[in-house]
């Protein structure tokens, strides 16, 4: 696209961007990483939390960059767009260079601490189900069609989102289902997307290495919703303390859903086991579904009833998002079983991370598995919210007949020191380590493979094991290097090795 062409469709959102040395160059793309660029890049030289992108701006020109985006006027003689926020302006650049590609999509935005991926991956499903084409970016993957791309982050940055949301609508697909991460709302990722439904799963305790309080991740998460038409629909957990505290943040329909009487798409006779569940939906119209669903868990529930709400919102036939939902089987890593044949414990992955997700999961598998040892295998994330932490510790054990604690993804922090802070929150003592039969509270084993099968050969044939924390993750991140991992290879080679060699994950 002409860069002046290209600066007029970009003023009609962003009036305020200033132009110097403006010419008629052709622009084909935009990059954030002056590695990235090609011969027509546009290079977004923002600041980070490292460096400024300035610096690379020799790297940049001599790669084909041929214009600038910065928050101020740059020794060069390319054209430059200059803004007060230029994260922003990047969000609606994007936009403006791929034709804003939301506008013909309805997109579906899914936001909070837990819960996100598995409502992505639900909404694609029920709109499939649909004959809805649904395209995906979320955590595990980004989606169109039958392409898939793993994904690097949560919510990717504008270039990409854009990108995929392009190829989403050249490819015929009518909706996209995303998931909202606090930080690309505060990083103005998707500023330039047109939301069509939000959806607002819960808030609890995480990230707080980033946004420092609570009242600051809210607001975080609050954007979204800001960022709604009238024409559009807040789907918010009335049952979560701050999903209320979002109605004056939006102009949008406000969809209520929960287990409460407050609630306008409201959850009632759950029943569940390891199998599944069942519960009934009431309706704001006096109508009713029941929903049967091979997930399990009363957060699933909730996931559940949030893509309900949405998918009704969007016009979806009751009898459609009924069917769709007994044949959805949740997201990679979320609460995922690792198959044994023969007498074998019953081992689970997730990819619980944070206090209430290992809370919800722990009290889940401790109410359907009665009379069961549960053995729960975790570690914290390094360069992350050091608070959760012992938080976190307590929680396992309380939950738990026995913790080991390993290593997460520690990064440049040292093990041990993660460990530490985890076991600040344990009160019982070490596990023997004669072979005793006995669980008692915690054991430390930083190698999380032998973690993991030390909690197979505690857990016994009757027993539950939760290796939680990484979930669909297949890589174990030490040092500033990333190294294949699997929990579920891992889990499935401890018990080949115990004799139960017909598995899969």
């Amino acid at each position: 696209m002409n860069f002046r062409d290209l600066v007029s469709l970009l003023r009609r959102t962003d009036p305020a961007v200033s132009v110097i040395n403006s010419c008629d160059v052709d622009v084909s793309s935009i990059a954030l990483d002056s590695r990235n660029v090609t011969r027509g890049s546009l290079f977004a030289a923002l600041p980070g939390e490292k460096q400024d992108g300035a610096v690379f701006l020799p790297d940049a020109a001599a790669r084909g960059a041929v214009a600038i985006l910065s928050s101020r006027r740059l020794p060069t003689n390319l054209p430059q767009l200059i803004s007060f926020n230029p994260r922003r302006t990047l969000a609606h650049l994007c936009a403006a260079l791929h034709g804003r590609p939301s506008d013909g999509l309805d997109v579906i935005g899914v936001t909070g601490t837990n819960g996100k991926t598995t409502t992505t991956y639900l909404m694609r499903h029920i709109l499939d189900h649909a004959k809805r084409g649904c395209g995906m970016i979320g955590t595990v993957e980004c989606v169109v069609g039958k392409e898939r791309s793993p994904a690097a982050m949560t919510t990717p940055e504008a270039t990409e989102i854009q990108r995929w949301m392009a190829t989403m609508a050249a490819s015929g697909q009518t909706a996209c289902a995303m998931e909202v991460s606090s930080h690309a709302l505060m990083q103005y990722r998707t500023d330039a997307v047109d939301f069509s439904v939000a959806i607002f799963t819960n808030l609890t305790q995480d990230h707080l290495d980033y946004h420092e309080t609570m009242e600051e991740y809210f607001e975080a998460k609050a954007r979204l919703f800001s960022l709604l038409e009238t024409k559009a629909h807040a789907v918010i957990n009335i049952d979560d303390t701050w999903g209320e505290r979002l109605f004056p943040y939006t102009r949008a329909n406000i969809i209520r859903f929960g287990f409460g009487p407050a609630a306008d798409v409201r959850a009632t006779n759950l029943s569940m086991d390891i199998n599944g569940m069942t519960f009934d939906v009431s309706l704001p119209r006096g109508e009713s579904m029941t929903i049967r669903s091979p997930l399990t868990g009363r957060y699933n529930a909730y996931n559940l009833l949030g893509g309900v709400a949405a998918a009704l919102a969007m016009g979806v036939k009751q009898e459609v998002i009924t069917e769709a939902i007994t044949t959805f089987h949740g997201a990679p890593g979320r609460l995922e079983r690792v198959q044994a044949q023969g007498n074998a414990p019953a081992v689970f992955v997730d990819y619980a991370h944070t206090p209430d997700a290992l809370e919800n999961v722990c009290k889940t598998l401790r109410d359907l598995c009665k009379g069961r040892k549960l053995v729960t295998v975790f570690g914290c994330g390094g360069d992350r919210d050091v608070k959760k932490r012992p938080l976190m510790g307590a929680i396992a054990e309380r939950l738990s007949d026995c913790v080991i604690i390993t290593s997460d993804n520690p990064r440049t922090e040292k093990p041990d020191a993660i460990i530490r802070d985890i076991l600040a929150g344990l009160r019982g003592g070490p596990i023997p380590t004669s072979q005793s039969a006995r669980l008692t509270p915690h054991e430390v084993e930083p190698d999380r493979a032998r973690a993991i099968r030390r909690a197979i050969e505690l857990a016994g044939e009757q027993g539950v094991v939760l290796i939680a924390g990484k979930g669909h993750e297949d890589y174990q991140i030490i040092g500033t290097k990333k190294q294949h991992f699997d929990d579920r290879e891992e889990a499935l080679a401890a018990l080949k090795e115990r004799g139960n060699a017909s598995c899969a994950a």
